[in-house]
């Protein structure tokens, strides 16, 4: 679902023309009829200051209107309450997406409890223009910097009631969440903690975007929507992770496909499969996701399968995460110990009392948060109807989706919060937008710390040159700012000298070493890790 939300001084819309072919009102997705008898829409009004919701639903959403429409609401009430209004009017708009609802009754269903979802706490008037008609509307934005702002919402499926949970170990102990804080590291216990008091239908925390600033990353100022602006050193660690993702595709035996946003790579399948295990994966968007379609009987071995892959993938965050398995009754805690026993970590289970047969297993980090999708695995064969996918025989599959580091916005915020715990505060080398650092004592440096950079560029390691006219201290604060692993410090000594001061921020020395070295030291501590192809700025202070 994509929302593009307008502060408005004043806001009026009437439904004149149905959108179908015959322009028959009693055709139209909303009839005035239902519109009469529904209250939640109105076929005309006109509204002073509020906040104008244009709202795009997409194929998939319907699939999860109630959890659909709850996500939407919590991120259109978050932008309410920024702007201090009280009123809301939500309007259909198709072309905000290349891939709208395929059925307007899924868009009708979306939108009406999105409605009952703001009107809930009864703080807030919400007016809602019809589905399936042509608006008139007259709109007077207000010019302030936040007045517009675009919003994108994944379909959610709502959890159903916890009925129990329990915690296995990887030597098949079962024990009581209650009574495990004493077995485990105290990080860990506190997270068991956590996702037990968590509400079932949070799943979102905001990006911390000032953390995010600090380090570089993504443009300080607040911007018109909440997705964030990368900077150039940002866009390398999010290329990194999206690497990352690749190389969990191809353990999966995922190929790649491209389809519009909103879609996924499950519309590329054909109608009829004969063939199966069939798999495909995409990357082009914030949540690089893999499906696999498989024979029912094959369903839980290979959400295992997938699961071991996430497992690794996260492992490379430098966070230690819990793994949550999902599932109704004692299906949960014999998947929560198989995974245990696969992954050689505890994993914790919760038991529905209801849910068919959508199985998850949901990755939470250990110490910090994690703003979007969390990585993921999900049994969803509801999806397997909604995108007409059928075996040869007639019947369903079964369809398993794997979000290996779920949303990489939230994969590199949870990164950079887990490195603010430690000491120094730091990155994995291998994430580390910059690997090293070369700051000249004076301009007449600047020259030879060039082309050591350039010498360290050419072996595969990240590195820049700030030669900005500030105090060498002051360069150096800003190289811990950036959480750069290794700096050197260029003066007259070392214009000729093959061997140069390297600065290791972790270890908290300094010794002399040649670059190849240094760099030979970095390659090893990145191993198989991505190494992404795009660069930083030569100089520091360029975008």
């Amino acid at each position: 679902m994509h929302l593009l939300a307008v502060h408005a001084e004043r806001f009026s819309f009437a439904a004149e023309t149905p959108a179908n072919e015959a322009s028959d009102p009693d055709a139209a997705a909303e009839t005035p009829a239902d519109v009469a008898s529904a209250g939640t829409a109105a076929m005309t009004a006109d509204l002073g200051a509020c906040v104008v919701v244009a709202a795009a639903v997409e194929r998939g959403d319907g699939a999860t209107p109630a959890g659909t429409a709850a996500a939407a609401a919590a991120e259109c009430r978050a932008v309410v309450d920024r702007l201090g209004e009280s009123r809301v009017a939500l309007v259909p708009t198709d072309h905000l997406t290349d891939s709208p609802a395929a059925d307007a009754a899924d868009a009708v269903a979306v939108l009406r409890s999105l409605v009952a979802d703001l009107a809930a706490d009864g703080q807030l008037e919400i007016v809602r223009a019809p589905v399936g008609w042509h608006l008139a509307v007259e709109l007077e934005k207000r010019g302030h910097p936040f007045a517009a702002q675009s919003l994108d919402v994944d379909p959610v499926a709502l959890r159903a009631p916890t009925t129990g949970r329990s915690l296995r170990l990887p030597d098949g102990e079962r024990l009581d969440p209650e009574d495990a804080g004493a077995r485990l590291p105290d990080a860990v216990a506190a997270t068991v903690e956590a996702v037990a008091n968590e509400a079932d239908d949070s799943r979102r925390t905001r990006l911390p975007r000032d953390l995010l600033a600090e380090t570089g990353l993504v443009v300080g100022d607040r911007t018109a929507d909440e997705r964030p602006h990368w900077l150039p050193r940002g866009a390398v660690a999010r290329d990194a992770l999206a690497a990352r993702a690749d190389d969990c595709f191809a353990a999966l035996d995922a190929a790649p496909v491209e389809t519009p946003a909103g879609v996924g790579p499950l519309a590329t399948a054909p109608d009829t499969l004969d063939d199966l295990p069939w798999r495909r994966a995409e990357r082009s968007r914030d949540v690089p996701a893999a499906v696999a379609v498989v024979e029912s009987g094959d369903a839980d071995a290979e959400l295992r399968r997938q699961a071991a892959v996430v497992a690794r993938a996260v492992a490379a965050l430098g966070s230690a995460f819990l793994p949550v398995v999902r599932a109704r009754g004692e299906r949960a805690d014999a998947l929560a110990a198989d995974l245990a026993a696969d992954i050689d970590a505890p994993v914790l289970a919760e038991r529905r009392d209801d849910g068919g047969e959508r199985t998850e297993v949901e990755f939470h980090p250990v110490g910090a948060t994690w703003p979007g999708e969390r990585p993921r695995v999900a049994r969803d064969d509801a999806s397997a109807g909604r995108f007409d996918v059928a075996l040869a025989d007639g019947g369903r599959p079964a369809v398993v989706r794997c979000a290996p580091l779920g949303s990489l916005a939230g994969a590199v915020a949870t990164a950079v919060e887990r490195g603010e715990s430690r000491d120094p505060p730091r990155l994995p080398a291998w994430l580390a937008p910059t690997q090293v650092r070369f700051v000249p004592v004076a301009a007449e440096h600047a020259d030879r710390c060039d082309a050591l950079a350039a010498d360290c560029r050419a072996q595969d390691v990240r590195a820049d040159v700030d030669a900005r006219a500030v105090p060498v201290g002051e360069r150096l604060e800003r190289a811990e700012r950036d959480r750069v692993p290794y700096y050197v410090v260029v003066g007259d000594r070392e214009g000729g000298s093959e061997a140069v001061p390297v600065t290791d921020r972790v270890a908290r020395e300094q010794r002399k070493r040649t670059v190849d070295g240094l760099c030979e030291t970095i390659l090893a501590e990145i191993a198989d890790r991505p190494r992404p192809r795009r660069t930083v700025p030569g100089r520091v202070g360029e975008r």
